[in-house]
């Protein structure tokens, strides 16, 4: 029988039949923190495909009545005043700006989520006497963060089937939208909190099968430190 090609279903006997690979574990990160983004757009795409409308905004490109009101030193007027003081912008330009963010903030979390996840691990195997480099745990780490995946998958999916559509106009109060949003979004957060604990589980398995072997600790041990980890990890939000 040939050995599994990932954790995710057989934890113990792939770790058994393999040294774990820190190239490997950085690949899978990566690969991790991609499908996340995708993710992210995603979420975008449902929020901008059931949001619509136009809003008027301050214009950016008008420099503000103090500078073109005439009260600027000498001379000198500002250039942009002949433009408007108000614009008129699509609701989406700011769904994607905020998606942006999001997207940004998630790039720069994700790799210290991992070191953190990696070295509580680390940490908590050497307590019990582990041996191996920290290569190998940062490679463990980064599997059992692979089934967050799921969890997504199953957050969004919850979300396109549940938000319903949103029109919004000139005069529309940024607080009735965000209200409304928010009031829509109580089925997903049911699903992303079960799907997080259960996601997190597996992660956790996977976690405890690869330490044991991985750092050459008790089964026990190895369960303690990633069981600790998991909760520790769940109850702060990090994963």
């Amino acid at each position: 029988m040939s050995p599994p090609r990932t954790p995710l279903r057989h934890p113990d006997r792939y770790f058994s039949e393999r040294t774990a690979s820190t190239g490997r574990g950085i690949a899978v990160s990566l690969l991790t923190m991609l499908v996340l983004l995708v993710g992210v757009y995603t979420l975008g795409w449902v929020f901008a495909a059931n949001i619509d409308g136009t809003v008027t905004v301050d214009n950016p490109a008008y420099p503000g009545d103090a500078f073109c009101d005439g009260d600027s030193p000498g001379e000198f007027t500002p250039h942009g005043c002949d433009e408007p003081k108000r614009v008129e912008r699509n609701i989406d330009h700011f769904i994607w700006q905020a998606v942006g963010n999001v997207a940004g903030q998630l790039a720069i979390g994700l790799p210290l989520v991992l070191l953190l996840v990696a070295g509580a691990l680390h940490a908590g195997t050497w307590l019990a006497n582990g041996e191996g480099p920290f290569g190998r745990t940062l490679a463990v780490a980064a599997w059992g963060l692979v089934p967050t995946l799921v969890g997504m998958a199953a957050t969004l999916l919850a979300l396109w089937l549940t938000f319903d559509p949103i029109t919004v106009g000139d005069g529309y109060d940024p607080a009735t939208l965000r209200d409304q949003a928010i009031a829509q979004l109580d089925t997903m957060r049911l699903v992303g909190q079960a799907s997080g604990v259960l996601t997190m589980a597996w992660g956790g398995a996977i976690w405890g099968f690869g330490l044991s072997h991985e750092r050459h600790v008790s089964g026990a041990a190895a369960a303690a430190v990633a069981v600790a980890v998991a909760v520790l990890f769940l109850g702060v939000g990090l994963v």
